[in-house]
């Protein structure tokens, strides 16, 4: 991203101009992420959750299902897209399997058989939370 900006030394008004092209970028990413997901995991019976993005630490995504919530860091979108497909998937699997058990494994391979490559990406990113 380049900045043409009057000032060149207006630090200020940079970071704040490419954190709102990133968080537009992030936001067009979500929505198109969003609808494939969704177009697969609809028919499956579970209410559509509100998705939203916000800077976190510690993970890549979040569901509060009895809120009907998922919210994805917006970090997640530095990486390739079919990687916060999976996130968001795997978020979304949590609507109908609130915990980490076989049947949210059995859930989650059945729709992206190529999870654990995702996952290693991620793995291999956690240095980005921070």
């Amino acid at each position: 991203l380049t900045l043409c900006l009057p000032d060149p030394a207006d630090t200020a008004r940079a970071a704040a101009l490419g954190e709102g092209w990133y968080d537009a970028r992030c936001r067009e990413e979500l929505a198109r992420a969003d609808e494939a997901v969704w177009r697969r995991f609809a028919p499956l019976g579970a209410a559509r959750p509100a998705v939203g993005l916000r800077w976190m630490t510690s993970r890549w995504g979040s569901c509060f299902a009895r809120r009907g919530t998922i919210t994805l860091n917006r970090r997640l979108f530095a990486f390739p897209p079919r990687v916060a497909e999976y996130v968001l998937l795997h978020e979304y699997c949590h609507l109908l399997h609130p915990d980490h058990q076989a049947g949210f494994y059995a859930l989650l391979r059945g729709m992206a058989p190529d999870w654990r490559q995702c996952d290693q990406l991620l793995k291999g990113g956690a240095r980005f939370l921070r």
